[in-house]
């Protein structure tokens, strides 16, 4: 039988017994805080040093996930209906080369997206996103956007289907 100290005890409850971060688990977790500042910012060139030359955005709904170049298409559309749009990272979670982020977007709608014309409305976005990093740079990237609720706050209406 292991015998534990109290000091040994109080030492792990204050989380002194907790595997360290690695030196690369930091800076991969500091490169996607500043992917999406990047974003926010336009710095378009920057967002695509971020990310590796066959990155793969997984994203529900899409038969095939985008390469770096539909990455910079999808950023410049979403802003040009969004321009003030701003990512709030509430939360990283960072195992090995995986970088978990939940975070909030804010904006206003000022240009006409997918088909909606300009609302003047503020939306909130609530999204999850997993990168996997490779060579300091995010190769694999699966995003999950609460889109439906986008689409309600600029007024979409569910109905059912009939049968």
């Amino acid at each position: 039988m292991i015998k534990t100290t109290p000091l040994f005890l109080l030492v792990c409850l204050t989380g002194a017994c907790q595997q360290s971060r690695s030196a690369q688990e930091t800076r991969n977790e500091e490169t996607v805080h500043e992917f999406f500042a990047a974003i926010d910012a336009g710095e378009l060139d920057r967002v695509r040093q971020l990310v590796s030359d066959d990155l793969a955005l997984h994203v529900p709904g899409l038969a095939e996930p985008f390469g770096p170049d539909e990455l910079i298409g999808a950023i410049e559309a979403f802003y040009a209906a969004f321009p003030d749009n701003t990512h709030v990272i509430e939360q990283t979670m960072v195992e090995g080369d995986l970088v978990a982020v939940r975070l909030t977007q804010h904006a206003t709608h000022r240009g006409e997206y997918e088909g909606i014309p300009a609302t003047g409305e503020r939306v909130t976005i609530e999204a999850i996103h997993m990168m996997r990093f490779a060579d300091g740079v995010i190769q694999q990237w699966w995003a999950l956007e609460d889109n439906l609720g986008l689409m309600q706050q600029l007024g979409m209406e569910l109905t059912r289907r009939q049968k």
